[in-house]
Parts: structure tokens; sequence; C-alpha cells
């Protein structure tokens, strides 16, 4: 399975941080991101992202919504993907008949779900909009090979 870890873009303030919407440069960066990612995906002939899951949080929200549309895939939340999850609550990802994954969520677990997946902390940590693609055979650790990376926008 081809899985793509995306942290959501830059958030701007709130009162809760559950509330925190995109920036206009978060935005921004996003669209331009996915253009690079879509690009990286015919020159790699990766399989199109066929499924896009994410945090319930706003800016999570709001950033799959944006590659959702570029990509043309309708998103869902998952409360497993909220920032209190943990690398067990990813093991549901092999309940989905998805090819390529696209996975939205917050640090620290998109880092760790990473480099889990990898056995290695070499890749840095996702700065905001920042995603990693791999392909993992298991849920387990050293279970997935980086396809490709953009882990800072």
């Amino acid at each position: 399975m081809l899985v793509t870890v995306w942290r959501h873009g830059e958030a701007g303030a709130a009162s809760r941080d559950r509330d925190r919407t995109l920036t206009p440069r978060g935005t921004e960066a996003l669209s331009n991101a996915v253009v690079r990612f879509q690009g990286m995906m015919l020159e790699k002939a990766l399989p199109a992202v066929s499924g896009v899951v994410t945090s319930p949080w706003l800016r999570t929200r709001q950033t799959a919504e944006l590659l959702g549309k570029a990509l043309r895939v309708t998103p869902r939340e998952e409360g497993w993907l909220a920032p209190s999850a943990g690398i067990s609550d990813a093991a549901r990802i092999f309940d989905l008949s998805d090819a390529h994954l696209l996975l939205i969520s917050h640090q620290p677990l998109v880092s760790e779900l990473l480099w889990y997946w990898l056995d290695s902390r070499a890749l840095a940590p996702l700065a905001p909009g920042g995603r990693a693609s791999l392909w993992i055979t298991d849920h387990g650790q050293g279970q997935g090979t980086l396809v490709s990376s953009e882990v800072n926008i």
C-alpha cells in the first residue's frame, strides 16, 4: 500500500486549538505543494490518491478539502487521526482498500508514524504542509520504504 502522510498547513491562532484555521500563506503553500506532489506522482508512475482521511480538527479538514479537490478525492474524517492519536491507531489503514491513501494529521503523530514505518529518525520532522510517501507492507516497525518527501514547504 502506498501511504502519503501529510501535516496540515500553517494555521493561525484561535481560542481553542481545534478551531485554528489555515492562514492565507498556509493555503498558498499547500496549493503549490499539491502541484509538486502531482508532478512527483507522474514522474515516478505512482498510483493516484484513492482515499483521503483526515483528523476532525479544522485546519486538517481545510487541508484535506484543498488537497482532495486538487486530487479529485472526497476526504473523510477519522477521529483516530486527532492530535491524541498514537501509532497503534494508524493500523486501521489496513482495513481500508485504498491503493494510495493520504493521511492528514498533526505533529507529533505524522512524524512518529514515518519514523516507525521507516525504523529510522533520519527524515526530519514534518513542518506545516510537509509530507512523505511510503510503500508500506504491514503496520509494523520498519515495514515502510520512503518513496518521496517534502518535509518543509
